[in-house]
């Protein structure tokens, strides 16, 4: 559980000064290879089991090839240039990308959801 970066709040919650807290789960630590293949989330190449999680659908989107290389939409990760991207983007196919090391790649159980 940690404080939710500005840049998630609203413009009329940064406002008002609102703080909001986000619940995540610890998913992969630096070094771990992530991939989501079809909502289904791997680490290091191997299948993880999440029965915790709720989706809010049952389709699934199609991966979308917005770089012409792994280093590429890696690097773009790791600037954050996915926050500019629709979430249906990248919402049910991710990756694979390494986790830097010194950081934790976290999600939240409700990770359909994006509101």
């Amino acid at each position: 559980m940690f404080e939710c970066p500005p840049s998630a709040l609203s413009p009329q919650e940064r406002e008002k000064h609102v703080r909001k807290d986000f619940i995540k789960r610890c998913l992969a630590v630096g070094g771990d290879m992530v991939e989501i293949k079809n909502k289904v989330l791997y680490v290091n190449g191997t299948a993880i089991t999440e029965p915790y999680v709720n989706f809010l659908d049952n389709g699934i989107y199609s991966a979308v090839k917005i770089f012409n290389s792994s280093e590429e939409y890696q690097r773009a990760w790791e600037a954050g240039k996915f926050d500019n991207f629709p979430p249906d983007v990248i919402k049910d196919n991710f990756g694979p990308i390494l986790v830097p090391p010194g950081y934790y790649f976290v999600m939240g159980d409700n990770r359909d959801r994006f509101v």
